[in-house]
């Protein structure tokens, strides 16, 4: 993973406080929260249905939950 990384010019930052993994996991519980929801209620029951619905649920989960950073890199 590293040399990938490394390939894409892509800095690991990595979560080593209980705070911050713990954030990723309420992001988590909360998108597969969100996305089950979404999911019933536009009736989407197959794969193929839901790879069709991810975009417009990604878009609109960001555009709920995102939060600019507090310092740019």
């Amino acid at each position: 993973m590293q040399m990938a990384l490394s390939k894409l010019d892509i800095e690991l930052i990595l979560a080593n406080s209980p705070q911050a993994k713990g954030r990723i996991e309420r992001a988590n519980r909360t998108l597969q929260d969100r996305l089950l929801k979404e999911l019933k209620l536009r009736g989407i029951t197959t794969l193929d249905e839901a790879n069709v619905f991810a975009p417009e649920f990604i878009e609109m989960f960001n555009q709920k939950f995102s939060q600019k950073p507090m310092n740019d890199l």
